[in-house]
């Protein structure tokens, strides 16, 4: 039988490598509601262990993807995978203000193993927008339009700063300027990890438009009949109703109920995984959520706002067909 020890040093090693290790086994990270766990959520341990190159998660609200991002980020500045840092970008410096403190600061006090490398004095940094992290900077940054230093192309929040990881956080309100400017504070590094989080918003563009260059991962729930569903690609179909009115996710050939716990990530899109892993989720995945609920409100959308329905709830991006334009309206519109 083994050793405590070495049971010990075994759980030690694959921390140092496995953040979805590190988070939930081997330090145990509190959050406000409790221990961090992946019960419900089974579909973040991939992307929590992933140390690809290039993430997108194009999701809903409240999926934890932010979560997974900043925590996988403390992982890899503690154990030196990420030794210059991470920048993480808010589309203003009031959302990373307000995520500092009300996130991150939380997390941080509630936590030694994060704590204790947070340095502090005239060599090191600790406030809302740069903190040193044993041997690296966390930077957190707004990327909006009016950060844009007229004439030069460069953005006041993004000069002087090298790091290994740049993440996006709701991209969809982000100044492409910023964004390819925060992705150059990586050419020193040999990781380079890029990260975009959003919720959709317009077709074609941000998040969604990101997500296309991705290889599509769906979370497919496998029956005990043995046939897969996503419930994401299914919807509404998938939606079973019981007796007592709330919902379920369904198999699509036998109806009866799926669980998120039987799942797996498939990519839809394969031949773009060398570049992209690419994540989709709603709040049909979600353990908080009734599917019945999400399928009324489909159905008949609050004030009839069916844009926040397919963007907050199904995580698809969507505008009105009477708020679209053509190509001859616009070009109705310009001079020669």
């Amino acid at each position: 039988m083994a050793s405590i020890e070495k049971i010990n040093e075994t759980r030690q090693d694959a921390s140092q490598v496995d953040c979805a290790h590190w988070a939930t086994i081997a330090s145990r990270i509190r959050l406000q509601k409790g221990d961090y766990s992946f019960t419900g959520r089974e579909y973040l341990m991939e992307p929590m262990s992933s140390t690809f190159r290039r993430r997108a998660y194009m999701k809903s609200a409240q999926g934890g993807g932010s979560l997974a991002e900043i925590l996988k980020s403390f992982h890899g500045m503690i154990y030196g995978y990420l030794p210059y840092g991470v920048f993480y970008l808010f589309p203003t410096d009031k959302d990373m203000q307000d995520y500092s403190k009300g996130v991150m600061g939380p997390i941080i006090a509630d936590n030694p193993c994060i704590r204790k490398w947070i340095k502090t004095g005239k060599k090191a940094s600790d406030s809302a927008g740069l903190k040193t992290i044993h041997k690296a900077n966390l930077y957190m940054r707004g990327a909006g339009l009016g950060q844009i230093i007229e004439g030069e192309g460069e953005s006041a929040a993004l000069k002087g700063i090298s790091v290994d990881k740049v993440v996006f956080d709701e991209i969809e309100l982000m100044d492409p300027m910023a964004i390819a400017k925060a992705v150059g504070r990586m050419k020193n590094s040999q990781v380079k990890e890029e990260v975009y989080i959003g919720n959709p918003g317009i077709p074609g563009r941000g998040i969604d438009e990101i997500f296309s260059l991705s290889d599509q991962r769906h979370w497919f729930r496998r029956c005990v009949c043995g046939e897969w569903t996503c419930a994401e690609l299914t919807f509404p179909d998938c939606v079973k109703i019981r007796k007592d009115g709330t919902g379920y996710i369904g198999c699509m050939k036998c109806g009866e109920e799926i669980f998120v716990r039987d799942g797996q990530w498939v990519p839809q899109e394969r031949d773009k995984s060398d570049y992209m892993h690419g994540y989709r989720w709603s709040c049909l995945t979600s353990p908080n959520n009734d599917p019945a609920e999400i399928l009324e409100d489909f159905i008949n959308p609050p004030q009839g706002n069916l844009a926040d329905i397919y963007r907050l709830s199904l995580g698809l991006p969507y505008v009105a067909a009477e708020d679209r334009l053509t190509m001859a309206q616009v070009f109705s519109r310009c001079g020669d």
